[in-house]
């Protein structure tokens, strides 16, 4: 999200005002932006550390990329999507109003990517994806 400077963030109880500061001269492209988020921790909450957080470098990450982190590892790992989806869904059943839905959505698109992923490393590894037809010898 992009804030303007001179708008305060009105997110949390204290307000947070945006400024601008020169901190170095280096040009950045969009490569250079990357989000911590394949840490191998569970999913965890962090409501309000952004506020506390704010001087911090490191990226404020919200629970929706935790969690999104948290179902591509865990597929990662061989676990079924509908381990996920539960154990995504119990983390958030407090936060979200419909949380079954919401770990469905989270874990069915990582889960998409995921195969996407494999498929692409298969194809340069020169093996074959197991949906993939094999062309016949005819």
């Amino acid at each position: 999200m992009l804030r303007l400077p001179g708008f305060a963030n009105k997110k949390y109880e204290t307000n947070f005002f945006v400024e601008v500061r020169k901190e170095s001269a280096q040009i950045y492209r969009l490569g250079d932006f990357k989000l911590d988020i394949d840490s191998q921790g569970p999913p965890r909450y962090n409501h309000h550390e952004g506020a506390k957080r704010a001087g911090s470098s490191r990226a404020n990450l919200s629970q929706s990329e935790y969690d999104w982190a948290f179902a591509k590892r865990a597929l990662a790992r061989g676990e079924t999507p509908e381990e996920v989806i539960r154990r995504i869904a119990q983390y958030r059943a407090t936060y979200k109003s419909d949380p079954l839905y919401y770990a469905r959505h989270t874990v069915m698109k990582a889960a998409k990517l995921f195969r996407q992923h494999s498929s692409t490393e298969n194809k340069k590894d020169g093996r074959r994806d197991s949906k993939e037809e094999v062309p016949s010898e005819h």
